[in-house]
């Protein structure tokens, strides 16, 4: 039996529980603590103060981590480096990240934290849709978090913390980083499918950070969604579906691998029943579990897919299908899970020849030894010396001058072994470098017809568009006119969600006010990702 802490962390709320998994791979829930506090450190300490003494193990699952099945154009990690696997996923996580982000509304983050109940939130919408219905045109008195603080529902601080972690929510980080399982079925000729797993760097540095101070040893990072496949027996055939806030996930396994993936985020904080029948269209098996416990929708979609529940037991509160992803999680960690892919704890050891510390010995050595060679010299000459005085005087000179010469080798090849490590890792680099321009060259060629797009599918009937022009290269201006100051925002908000996949992101958003008429004029810039070609 192992026993390990589980953290699991929707954004808002963050959930621990102490964790025992039996040689069968049953999980078995004995502790648990739940906290809403406003920053993450606070939850973590509210949480681990609740739970008292708990394993120095430590998996987390977390809805920073996101999943995917993607492509690579090799069929195995065998003659790669970790660096060259974790950079080709990059390409594919980095947009898959920014499809899945969904930033919660204000109205569902005060809900979680527990300020606001349903019907409360229910009842600043309807004055919200009122004061929208009667023509006002003040965006501050449509705003829900003026609302809520005009009904007496919420305090100054209540909504400035709310605010705080939606801005955190909203944040998207350039530097990703990478977990990845082996690829679940054999070679097709559009590449072969890789199981992945990616989060922002910084991410990853704060949970490693925080947990060593605390004294645990994190052992990975797992997405939400999905994370209920890993309490699948490792040979099970089913499909699963996965409900969480803001997003629902179909997993199919067939014996123990997974062969398709579809996650769709919603905007409601719950995911309808009916996106949940849709997508369980056809299943003959079915896993339910995560947020959708609603006994309505069990019974309507049990008839038809078979929902059963994984094996959960201990203090779970409920329904266990509410605890499957913290089960699949815990029972992966142990080494027990069906298939998953998580972000590990640290980034793999560098090769040891580019390790600092083989350097600075392998240039040590290599000094001892020509001193050692010199040395010996020396000891020869000055041996010939005593056989004859007048020759060893003559000897002597040219022994001095071979010493000299020979430390200033020695500089020289210290030099030297230092330019060519520098030239090694500037090979290195720039074989990466051309790697991507082939890879990305033809994406690049059809970068203005998806900027023309994008620009499409984010324009609303507020938005006026009247011209694109690139002032340098890569750099892109786009002006227009719009009706109010928030429509221009949110058209920024989307256009930045739709541009990060071409690796573009919004630098500047210059709103104005005219003078005459009330509109508004505005001016958008877009640069490419730092790294990037103009």
């Amino acid at each position: 039996m192992r026993d390990l802490l589980v953290l699991d962390f929707d954004g808002i709320v963050l959930l621990g529980a102490v964790v025992r998994v039996d040689r069968r791979g049953t999980v078995e829930i004995r502790r648990r603590a739940r906290s809403a506090a406003a920053t993450p450190e606070a939850s973590l300490e509210e949480v681990l103060g609740s739970l008292g003494r708990t394993p120095a193990a430590c998996a987390v699952r977390s809805a920073e981590v996101v999943a995917g099945i993607v492509r690579l154009p090799i069929a195995s990690a065998r003659g790669r480096s970790p660096d060259e696997i974790a950079q080709m996923l990059r390409w594919e996580i980095e947009p898959l990240h920014a499809r899945q982000a969904v930033v919660p509304p204000l109205g569902a983050i005060l809900a979680a934290r527990g300020h606001l109940d349903p019907a409360q939130v229910e009842r600043v919408l309807a004055r919200v849709q009122e004061r929208r219905a009667a023509g006002e045109r003040d965006a501050g008195a449509l705003r829900f978090g003026a609302v809520a603080r005009e009904l007496g529902l919420v305090t100054d601080a209540q909504l400035a913390e709310a605010l705080a972690i939606q801005e955190r929510l909203g944040t998207t980080e350039e530097e990703h980083v990478c977990g990845w399982a082996p690829p679940p079925s054999p070679p097709e000729p559009g590449g072969t499918p890789w199981l992945a797993a990616g989060m922002p760097a910084a991410r990853r540095r704060f949970w490693t950070e925080e947990l060593s101070k605390k004294g645990l040893r994190l052992l990975a990072l797992y997405p939400r969604l999905p994370g209920a496949i890993a309490a699948l027996d490792r040979h099970a055939s089913a499909t699963v579906l996965e409900a969480e806030p803001h997003a629902v996930s179909r997993s199919v396994v067939r014996d123990g691998a997974l062969v398709s993936l579809e996650i769709v985020p919603t905007s409601e904080l719950e995911p309808p029943a009916d996106a949940c029948r849709e997508l369980l269209d056809g299943a003959q098996g079915a896993l339910l579990c995560g947020s959708l416990a609603d006994p309505a929708l069990v019974a309507s979609l049990g008839g038809k897919a078979g929902i059963f529940a994984p094996p959960v037991r201990g203090d779970v509160g409920g329904s266990p299908a509410a605890f499957a992803g913290l089960a699949g999680t815990a029972r992966h960690a142990a080494g027990r899970g069906g298939p998953l892919a998580a972000v590990p704890a640290r980034d793999p050891a560098p090769p040891l020849l580019r390790r600092t510390g083989v350097r600075w010995a392998a240039a040590i050595l290599l000094v001892a030894t020509a001193v050692l060679l010199a040395d010996r010299l020396t000891a020869r000459a000055l041996t010939r010396s005593v056989r004859d005085l007048a020759a060893a005087r003559e000897r002597l000179r040219r022994v001095t001058g071979e010493i000299g010469d020979a430390e200033r080798r020695t500089a020289d090849a210290a030099a030297l072994a230092k330019e060519i490590a520098s030239l090694e890792e500037e090979r290195d680099a720039l074989s990466a470098r051309r790697r991507m321009l082939e890879e990305g060259v033809s994406a690049r060629a059809r970068l203005l017809p998806l900027l023309l797009d994008a620009l499409a599918a984010a324009a609303s009937d507020e938005i006026l568009l009247e011209r694109t022009v690139e002032e340098s290269p890569g750099r892109i201006r786009i002006d227009g006119r719009a009706l109010s100051e928030r429509g221009v925002q949110a058209f920024g908000r989307a256009v930045a969600a739709k541009v990060l996949p071409m690796r573009l992101r919004v630098v500047d958003l210059a709103i104005r006010r005219e003078s005459r008429g009330g509109s508004y004029s505005w001016s958008l810039l877009l640069d490419p990702l730092p790294g990037e070609d103009a």
